[in-house]
């Protein structure tokens, strides 16, 4: 696997972490085999310092693209200027780590190809999530008119009931938007009367209410075209509505990885942009394969352990 850095400590600090990381294995792997016990402290330690030195010395893996990300990319670039896409951001703070950076990414390209986006969330506390997006967005596009090229109707409660209404008739649950402006004053909505009406829609969620209620109670009745990007804990479970009723789908960091990077592809002035999925999936993968090797680790000292007392009895 190929490894590169392209920002942290330097080439120094990271030649430094690959040896210490090398060197904290070999040891844990001479314990391992020498039936030394390892405590959960030191387990701890290393995991931390492993995954902390990953972050300071900037570590960002190629990606792949795939084709279930790919189809969400293509089909908003392949929608024509002044077309409306509903972007619906169903997540708390919690999740916000793995999913911001689609909505950001999503949003920079629409605004990128002067598409108009309606926000909207299902939760709570999806409103400051909006709030932080459009705020990263405007970053490159400082320009933006509300009410012309993007709006927010914010949250309603009610779940799916309110999904079942706006399939059909978006005004009767959202007639105004976030601060209480008639959703008829504002341009960006003229001609929106339900989903089916938007090109696109684009659901990024990480539970319930979510991806699964916006297939069941808007795709479905309505036939709206839709993609989402998902938490990587829920994806598996939304994969088998792709490719019928969802024609794409990012899923955790590595999904908005993919995005990130096709979108940088294609416009070189984002490569200048924050790639926050990018970023994690470099320390994400290190962690993870310090993981694995600590499963090898144990299995070795058990069954080596395991032919020692056998070789005494």
């Amino acid at each position: 696997m190929l490894l590169a850095v392209t920002q942290g400590l330097g080439p120094v600090f990271s030649w430094f972490f690959w040896i210490t990381f090398a060197a904290g294995l070999g040891w844990l792997l001479w314990m391992s085999i020498t039936g030394r016990e390892v405590e959960r402290r030191i387990i701890f330690l290393f995991m931390g310092l492993t995954v902390s030195g990953a972050v300071l010395a900037g570590i960002i893996l190629p990606v792949q693209e795939t084709t279930v990300v790919r189809n969400v990319f293509d089909t908003i670039e392949g929608l024509s200027e002044g077309d409306r896409v509903l972007l619906s951001l169903d997540y708390d703070p919690s999740g916000a780590p793995e999913l911001e950076p689609m909505a950001k990414a999503v949003s920079q390209h629409c605004f990128e190809k002067k598409l108009k986006i309606c926000y909207m969330t299902l939760w709570g506390t999806g409103g400051a999530m909006i709030t932080d997006v459009i705020a990263l967005a405007k970053v490159d596009f400082p320009d933006l008119v509300y009410g012309d090229d993007y709006c927010n109707v914010g949250y309603r409660a009610g779940n799916e009931a309110v999904l079942r209404v706006i399939a059909s008739d978006f005004r009767k649950t959202f007639p105004t938007d976030v601060s209480g402006t008639s959703l008829d004053s504002l341009s960006v909505m003229n001609g929106i009367l339900n989903c089916a009406d938007f090109k696109y829609i684009v659901a990024i969620g990480s539970g319930r209410p979510g991806i699964k209620e916006w297939v069941e109670y808007v795709v479905e009745p309505s036939g709206a075209l839709m993609g989402s990007g998902a938490a990587a804990v829920s994806a598996p479970q939304l994969y088998p509505y792709y490719p019928q009723q969802m024609n794409g789908m990012m899923g955790g960091s590595k999904g908005a990885s993919e995005y990130e990077k096709m979108l940088r592809r294609v416009y070189p002035k984002f490569k200048s942009s924050r790639a926050q999925a990018t970023e994690i999936m470099g320390p994400q993968t290190v962690a993870h394969v310090f993981l694995m090797l600590l499963i090898v680790f144990a299995n070795i000292s058990y069954f080596l352990a395991k032919k020692r007392k056998g070789a005494s009895a």
